[in-house]
């Protein structure tokens, strides 16, 4: 299988530098006319494990944000959305479509939004009741 190549290639080019990786040197994917097919490997390859876990931070607290509000559509739409985009990003790149990072924005900033409303709303329940 051509992706399992292109990835084993690219992993032990990361084993040369792993840390903060090869850059975001787009030629050489033009030049060898390559295709990461893994937003993981491509992240991986250019900013190192450093920059992998930082890319995975961005899939984490959204993660953890929505789990305390599960029970709550936004919550449910958040995770789903979040938990999708991350399992896409194993065998896609998702992220390179300026459209899929502006609904993923939108989706985390909708949450946001009814997040604080929703908090605010039990900050003056709670001030009525005392």
């Amino acid at each position: 299988n051509r992706r399992i190549e292109i990835w084993k290639h690219l992993w032990g080019m990361i084993m040369k530098k792993p840390v903060f990786g090869h850059g975001p040197y787009k030629e050489y994917f033009y030049e060898n006319e390559l295709y990461s097919e893994s937003e993981y490997f491509m992240i991986a390859w250019r900013y190192g494990f450093v920059g992998l876990f930082l890319f995975l931070i961005f899939f984490i607290y959204p993660i953890k944000m929505a789990s305390k509000f599960v029970h709550t559509e936004m919550g449910m739409n958040l995770l789903l959305v979040t938990v999708f985009l991350a399992v896409s990003c194993s065998a896609n790149n998702p992220f390179t479509h300026k459209t899929i990072i502006v609904l993923y924005g939108m989706t985390i900033g909708l949450f946001l939004n009814f997040r604080r409303t929703l908090l605010k709303k039990e900050e003056i329940k709670k001030e009525m009741d005392d």
